[in-house]
């Protein structure tokens, strides 16, 4: 089941692809992939690799109106860690984001989004998202942040994964070039409760508390229309009242084809979207494990 989920996924992100790069002026297309080295004070820790597509496009849905979607699979080599039952085998999502023509600058738009983890040989955790954000250029230089509520929907039956959680993500690109850039990010989240929130006496109602960071360049490579880049990801997952906790390093080289030809500078003058949080996803799917 968790195969043919998998494949669904991947179906629907291609004709997503497919059916609006011709007229679609902020849309991409990447593969990424790289290592992921976990360190964990249970029984999660390991090195695996990893790969991955995401896409975003988007159109206007009415005067001064617009409509950007978000799709991204993920798979992950768990039999390399050290407790694969628990280790998510593939992490899916899909986004939109309902935004408006620029005042004095600013894109102002609301965002939504579900994800879901499948882990290998045990529950899988699916949640949900919605917030409000805003991007904006300033010379050479775009500008975003996002915030919001998120909760959990399926778990392990034991109201663990990101439930009754908010988040606050904000960062930036500095634009070199037309096609060349380099950007940071960070990424704030907290769930109350994270792990054994339906039992009652010590040990439970674990709240969670989470953060991240991102660093990631990438610049056109000659002669093509395709850009590369390099990033490099440090998450870090608590469960706070049992000390639980993940330090999660992710280093990822990434091709980007940007519909249409257009610039990585054009796209982000244009508002493209810059996608869903994924600290409050990731640590989702990692309740079960840090529990």
């Amino acid at each position: 089941m968790r195969k043919l989920c998998a494949a669904a996924a991947a179906i629907c992100l291609a004709a997503g692809i497919t059916g609006v790069q011709a007229a679609d002026e902020r849309g991409h297309l990447s593969l990424y992939g790289g290592m992921y080295s976990n360190d964990s004070t249970d029984d999660g820790s390991g090195d695996y690799a990893f790969g991955g597509a995401d896409t975003s496009f988007g159109f206007d849905i009415a005067n001064g109106v617009r409509w950007d979607m978000d799709l991204m699979f993920e798979a992950y080599d768990y039999n390399s860690a050290d407790n694969q039952f628990e280790q998510p085998e593939y992490t899916g999502l899909i986004g939109g984001h309902l935004g408006f023509t620029p005042y004095n600058g600013v894109y102002w738009g609301l965002l939504i989004g579900y994800a879901y983890s499948w882990l290998h040989d045990e529950d899988n955790y699916s949640m949900w998202m919605i917030g409000p954000e805003a991007q904006t250029m300033v010379n050479d230089t775009r500008l975003f942040g996002q915030a919001g509520y998120g909760d959990a929907i399926q778990t392990d039956g034991e109201e663990e994964g990101f439930q009754s959680g908010w988040f606050v993500r904000v960062g930036g690109e500095h634009y070199l070039s037309d096609n060349t850039f380099i950007g940071a990010e960070g990424t704030y989240a907290e769930a109350s409760p994270y792990i054994d929130g339906s039992c009652t006496g010590s040990g439970c109602n674990d709240n969670g508390e989470f953060y991240g960071m991102t660093l990631r360049a990438e610049t056109r490579i000659p002669n093509t229309d395709v850009n590369a880049g390099l990033y490099f990801s440090y998450n870090y997952y608590d469960s706070t009242t049992e000390n639980d906790t993940i330090d999660e390093r992710i280093f990822g080289v990434r091709f980007t084809y940007r519909f249409n030809n257009t610039s990585a500078r054009a796209a982000a003058q244009a508002g493209a979207s810059v996608g869903l949080p994924l600290v409050p996803i990731y640590a989702n799917g990692w309740a079960e494990q840090i529990d």
